[in-house]
């Protein structure tokens, strides 16, 4: 069972109108059905984004939202794009 206040995350892409990549897009929110629309929380980063700088985002959306967990709700292609980060620039998960 879920705690009361999870605090779902979901990173989208953010594109320029002739779909360049301009970023990504960390959304936060109560309900696991995030949009940019819906989230409680959003915050924008470079086109370079790793797994180490997302989880950092997502823990300070945590501790503002004082939230008592964190569940991933990311599309497996965005996660896999995050994973390509990591070993292009030399991070690891």
């Amino acid at each position: 069972m879920k705690a009361a206040n999870t605090l779902f995350y979901r990173v989208t892409e953010q594109k320029s109108p002739s779909g360049k990549l301009l970023g990504f897009n960390v959304l936060g929110g109560f309900e696991p059905k995030l949009t940019f629309k819906t989230a409680a929380y959003k915050e924008t980063h470079h086109d370079q984004m790793t797994t180490v700088q997302l989880n950092g985002i997502v823990a300070q959306m945590a501790k503002h939202a004082n939230a008592a967990a964190t569940e991933d709700v990311t599309p497996l292609g965005m996660l896999k794009k995050l994973a390509k980060n990591d070993q292009t620039y030399g991070y690891l998960s």
